[in-house]
C-alpha cells in the first residue's frame, strides 16, 4: 500500500473517531446529569458506560496511526496486524457492554422497587438514541470506504451504544406507563445480539492473527485467473492469508521447462499483473514459477549441477570439446537435457551427425537418462 493511501486511510479513521469521541463525551455528561437528577438507574449508568466508550475510541486512535506506518526492517509486511489486534479489542469491550446490558436488564426485571423517572429524561434518551445511531451510520460508510475490518467492529460498538440507548428508552416509556419489566427483557435480547455480534468480529480478527486463508469461492476464483494467464501450464502451493481485510497470496507456478528464466519470469510477472488487476484486495503476492510440479517430491536435487557436469564432460575426451559451449542445463524430473552449442566452422573438421553421435553415447554412459542438443551459430 502506497504512503499517501496510509495517510489517507489513517486520516479518515481519525476523523470519525474524534467526532464519536465528542459525542460520546457529550452524551455521557447529559446522560449522567439526567439520570441522577432524573432519578433514572438505567440512564446513569449509560453514561457511565459511554465514557467508557472514550477507552475504545483511544484504542482506534492509536491502532490507526500505528497500523498506518509503512514496512520497515523489523516489518517487513507493514503495522497492519496492529489493526486487527485492535478489532479483537473492541470485541472484547462489546462482550463486556453485552454481558452489562444483560446483567442489568435481568436487575431490573427482579428489583421491586421502581423510582418515578421525570420527563426530561425521556428526551435525553431520544437525543442519546438518534446521536448514536447516526454515528454508527457514519462510522460504517468510512469503514467501508477504507475497508477497514477495525472501524467495521467499532461501528458496532457504536451500535451497542444505540441500544443502550433503546433499552433506556423503553425503560423509561415502560416506568410512565406502569410496565416495569419491559426494559429489562430488551436488554437481555439486545445484549444477546451485542454478544453475537462481538463473537463474530473477534473470530474474523484471530483468524487473520492464525493467518486464515479466504474462503473455497475466493480460492478458485483465484486460481482461475492465474490458470487463464497465457504461459501457465498449472498451479500447486496456493496459499492465502488475510490481514487487516487485505489478502496476501503466494503460488507456485508451472511453465514449459525448455524456456528461458527470462519468459518464465515474465510469465510470472503477468500472473501478477492479473491478479492485482482482478482482485483489488489483494495485498501482496509473490508468484514462484517452476519448471515441473514439484510440490510432492524434488527429483532435481538429485541431479548433477552445472559445475558437476562441466567437470565430468572434460574426462570423456569428447571431440572438439575445446570449442563446446555449454550454453543452457535443462532439469526434467530424473533427467537433465543439454544443450550445447559450437561454431559454424565446427563443420568443416566433423559431420554434424558424427558429432551429435559421439556427445550422445559418451554423455549417455555417463547419465542414462541424459538427452543432447547441439546447436550451431
Amino acid at each position: 500500500m502506497q504512503a499517501e493511501a496510509l495517510a489517507e486511510r489513517h486520516k479518515q479513521t481519525s476523523r470519525v473517531t474524534w467526532l464519536g469521541a465528542i459525542c460520546n463525551l457529550f452524551l455521557s455528561l447529559i446522560k449522567c446529569l439526567a439520570g441522577w437528577f432524573g432519578h433514572s438507574h438505567a440512564l446513569f449508568a449509560d453514561g457511565i458506560h459511554s465514557l467508557s466508550d472514550l477507552i475504545a475510541d483511544g484504542l482506534v486512535l492509536i491502532a490507526s496511526k500505528f497500523s498506518s506506518e509503512e514496512a520497515d526492517h523489523e516489518h517487513p509486511y507493514g503495522h497492519q496486524r496492529i489493526e486487527t489486534a485492535a478489532t479483537i479489542g473492541i470485541a472484547g469491550f462489546l462482550v463486556f457492554a453485552g454481558l452489562g446490558i444483560i446483567i442489568s436488564g435481568v436487575q431490573h426485571i427482579l428489583s421491586p422497587f421502581h423510582d418515578k423517572i421525570s420527563p426530561y429524561v425521556l428526551w435525553t434518551a431520544v437525543l442519546a438514541l438518534v446521536v448514536n445511531e447516526a454515528i454508527y451510520w457514519i462510522t460504517m460508510h468510512i469503514a467501508k470506504k477504507i475497508q477497514s475490518d477495525m472501524l467495521v467492529a467499532h461501528a458496532w460498538h457504536r451500535r451497542s451504544d444505540a441500544a443502550a440507548s433503546l433499552i433506556v428508552l423503553v425503560g423509561i416509556i415502560g416506568s410512565m406507563l406502569g410496565v416495569y419489566y419491559f426494559d429489562g427483557l430488551a436488554a437481555i435480547v439486545i445484549g444477546l445480539f451485542i454478544l453475537r455480534m462481538a463473537w463474530r468480529m473477534g473470530r474474523a480478527s484471530f483468524d487473520e492473527l492464525t493467518d486464515r486463508g479466504v474462503d473455497e469461492k475466493e480460492l478458485d476464483k483465484i486460481k482461475n485467473a492465474i490458470q487463464s494467464v497465457e504461459g501457465v501450464c498449472a498451479l500447486h502451493q496456493l496459499r492465502t492469508r488475510l490481514m487487516a481485510g487485505k489478502i496476501i497470496a503466494d503460488v507456485h507456478v508451472i511453465v514449459d521447462p525448455l524456456l528461458s528464466v527470462s519468459e518464465g519470469h515474465y510469465i510470472g510477472d503477468k500472473v501478477y499483473e492479473r491478479l492485482a488487476k482482478d482482485f483489488p484486495s489483494l495485498e501482496d503476492v509473490t508468484v514462484h514459477v517452476d519448471s515441473e510440479d514439484d510440490e510432492l517430491q524434488h527429483f532435481t536435487r538429485y541431479l548433477p549441477s552445472r559445475e558437476q557436469i562441466l567437470s565430468a564432460l572434460k574426462n570423456l575426451d569428447l571431440p572438439c570439446f575445446s570449442d563446446m559451449k555449454l550454453k543452457a542445463i535443462h532439469y526434467q524430473a530424473n533427467h537433465v537435457i543439454l544443450e550445447c552449442v559450437f561454431p559454424l566452422t565446427i563443420l568443416a573438421k566433423t559431420s554434424a551427425d558424427t558429432l551429435e553421435q559421439s556427445y550422445t553415447d559418451k554423455i549417455q554412459a555417463l547419465y542414462p537418462a541424459a538427452k543432447v542438443k547441439i546447436f550451431y551459430q
